[in-house]
């Protein structure tokens, strides 16, 4: 072994702190027998299967940190870091718990396991936890500290819920609840004071009102930054903890009613938050908070899943299956009308197998065509939820099947006892 090897081996170490990988080795031009003799004398310390540390750096208690930088080199052994991190895009990234960790969002609670983003499925020989990002890795949403890419505390975060979503073995619990409210609240709480503190806290409600987000019980941990701010149980027993509205509400209304109760733990008054929460989550009918409301203006309705009541649910994707096709719509010919669109004037609708314009496509009329309903909507992208009607017969047969069911309404349709007793002689 020359003194020449031992000095290329000594500043190649020196730029990654210490480490290096036996493909490293091989690429300064040493052979396996060199590297077996720089172990046998004490020069390298082997730390993993192809990965040592070199005898300069002092031995030290294994952190977070110098296991997230092995498992980082161990991903791609035969590339130098400063390459990598040259790289348009990046190639491997820290994220979820350990990103957050060594941001200091969360405690070092021990991770034993790295957990590295990869765009690639590929297997390594790096002990980490491989994770598939969200979206395409970016330099935009990572940020090298001390020559390590790190995902930043959004995207680490939204990793983390996306991991515990794929995993179908990991049903939603109160350890990911609280470990999630803990990490939004520390990130909220440093982005309040900053001029975009507001944008912070809508990205965050972004990634925690995703619907993969059914493993996070989102109204705990609203329930728990609350507590935090000072709301009494009484307040959030009739507002927050009322069902489980998480799972009822649209994707786009629990991301506003996440980003208004955050905005009004970390950057308004705690006065003001009870406020908001009645406005948002109350269950009185009279004065039905804003998540649970109808879409539809001016229906005083309760919602169902989709955001709009059981009526205007019907006429919501009746309107939008009938809206006219705009100019930067691709439009695909089915017969003689728009494949996926009911062609509705407000008086008749067109049949796409004959052309005729009917008030109602029944079915004694698709029997001429030798079809059934159901293989006509298939045949040209109906969707079911959609009569094949025209608009003003809907709303007529709509409006009286609503009105059957309002008794002030019966009293005028249906005599009653009284009126049916023959007159006195």
């Amino acid at each position: 072994m020359t003194e020449d090897k031992q000095r290329r081996v000594a500043a190649a170490c020196a730029r990654q702190w210490g480490l290096i990988t036996s493909a490293q080795i091989e690429m300064l031009g040493l052979n396996r027998q060199d590297t077996k003799r720089m172990r046998e004398a004490g020069l390298l310390i082997t730390l993993q299967r192809g990965l040592y540390r070199h005898h300069s750096v002092t031995e030290t208690v294994p952190t977070v940190l110098s296991d997230a930088r092995c498992a980082w080199l161990l991903t791609r052994p035969a590339m130098w870091g400063e390459d990598r991190l040259a790289l348009p895009a990046p190639d491997a990234v820290l994220t979820a718990t350990t990103a957050l960790t060594l941001h200091g969002i969360t405690p070092d609670a021990g991770v034993v396991v790295p957990e590295i983003a990869m765009n690639t499925q590929r297997s390594y020989r790096s002990t980490a936890r491989i994770l598939a990002p969200p979206d395409r890795l970016d330099w935009a949403q990572a940020q090298v500290i001390d020559g390590l890419p790190i995902a930043r505390p959004i995207p680490a975060l939204a990793a983390v819920i996306a991991a515990a979503s794929a995993d179908h073995r990991n049903p939603r619990s109160a350890e990911l609840t609280s470990f999630v409210a803990a990490a939004v609240a520390r990130i909220c709480d440093d982005a309040a004071d900053r001029p975009e503190g507001d944008a912070v806290i809508g990205q965050v409600a972004g990634v925690v009102g995703r619907r993969s987000t059914q493993v996070v019980d989102v109204a705990q941990m609203l329930a728990t930054l609350c507590r935090e701010a000072g709301v009494s149980e009484d307040i959030l027993a009739q507002t927050v903890l009322v069902g489980r509205w998480n799972l009822a509400v649209p994707v786009d209304r629990t991301r506003q009613a996440v980003a208004a109760v955050l905005a009004a733990a970390f950057t308004a008054p705690s006065v003001s938050l009870p406020v908001v929460l009645a406005d948002l989550f109350s269950v009185d009918p009279h004065q039905l908070g804003q998540v649970w409301r109808c879409a539809h203006r001016g229906c005083p309705d309760r919602a169902t899943g989709s955001g709009y009541c059981s009526r205007h649910r019907v006429l919501e994707v009746r309107d939008r299956t009938t809206r006219p096709v705009a100019d930067g719509d691709e439009i695909a010919r089915s017969g003689f009308g728009i494949y996926g669109r009911l062609d509705d004037d407000g008086h008749t609708v067109l049949c796409h197998e004959c052309g005729r314009r009917l008030r109602h496509i029944n079915a004694r009329h698709l029997a001429g065509h030798d079809m059934t309903a159901a293989e006509y909507r298939v045949a040209h992208g109906i969707s079911p939820r959609v009569g094949l009607i025209s608009g003003d017969s809907h709303r007529r047969r709509a409006q009286n099947s609503f009105d059957q069911g309002r008794p002030d309404l019966l009293r005028h349709l249906r005599p009653t006892a009284a009126q049916r007793r023959p007159p006195p002689d």
